[in-house]
């Protein structure tokens, strides 16, 4: 069997629950890899399009208030009173930053889309720890999730991938650490990770693979249908029971 190449939001589609996974890459069959780039979110959940907004707000952010975090002046406001208590959350854990390390403040990089020949994904960001070759990979979440840790894991497999270089202009890097940082709340969680991690993760990405080839249109086990926070109830209702078997012919994946 081919080679396929699995993208951060199908891997973790598919941990969610089998049957969303399948969803997903029926209805984006065709779709050319690379970036988000700009697109119209006018039909987006309202709560996706703040997500948006505030991504790439925290995109910008080193760029456009490095002045203003060196002068230790005050947080920007939002436009309303919750963006107002996230950006000076965030305002405040940078400064911190700042004042602890300034000269590596100013991220490696920020939306930085990737590819391997196995996986894919945009990466929220990446900070130089020191000058011996270490860095950090962050992403902003709204709330934590179950999958967290396994989607920072799959992006430092990715940086793996590509013999960690960035951009032509760097020498290979090495992430070390990984960090979530929860926007509402403010909230981080961070930990160190190995090399030995990062080989027993490889090998866990390439037997899910192996799963997604068998295939199995089934949902997850404690689904009962009637998870409202599902985007795909109404998709998934409308499947005929009896194609949600599981085809137990063996492939395998490269």
């Amino acid at each position: 069997m081919a080679t396929f190449n699995l993208s951060k939001t199908e891997f973790i589609a598919y941990l969610e629950c089998p049957l969303k996974f399948y969803i997903i890459k029926s209805m984006n069959q065709g779709m050319v890899y690379g970036p988000r780039g700009e697109r119209d979110y006018s039909e987006f959940p309202e709560n996706s399009i703040d997500g948006m907004y505030l991504h790439t707000w925290f995109e910008m952010f080193h760029d456009k208030y490095f002045e203003d975090i060196s002068n230790n002046k005050l947080a920007p406001k939002g436009r309303n009173p919750r963006e107002t208590r996230i950006m000076k959350m965030f305002y405040k854990k940078e400064l911190e930053r700042y004042q602890q390390q300034p000269e590596f403040w100013h991220p490696l990089a920020t939306e930085q889309y990737l590819e391997s020949e196995r996986i894919r994904g945009e990466i929220d960001r990446i900070d130089k720890l020191n000058d011996q070759g270490e860095y950090l990979l962050i992403e902003y979440k709204s709330k934590k999730s179950e999958f967290d840790e396994q989607e920072l894991l799959f992006y430092a497999c990715l940086i793996n991938q590509i013999d960690g270089v960035i951009d032509e202009r760097d020498f290979p890097i090495k992430i070390t650490e990984i960090e979530v940082y929860y926007y509402l709340t403010g909230e981080t969680f961070r930990r160190k990770i190995l090399e030995a991690e990062l080989t027993n993760f490889e090998k866990y990405l390439k037997s899910i693979k192996e799963e997604i080839f068998i295939p199995n249109w089934i949902r997850k086990e404690d689904c009962d249908m009637l998870n409202s926070k599902c985007k795909f109830k109404i998709v998934c209702k409308c499947i005929p029971e009896n194609i949600l078997i599981s085809n137990e012919s063996q492939k395998t994946v490269e």
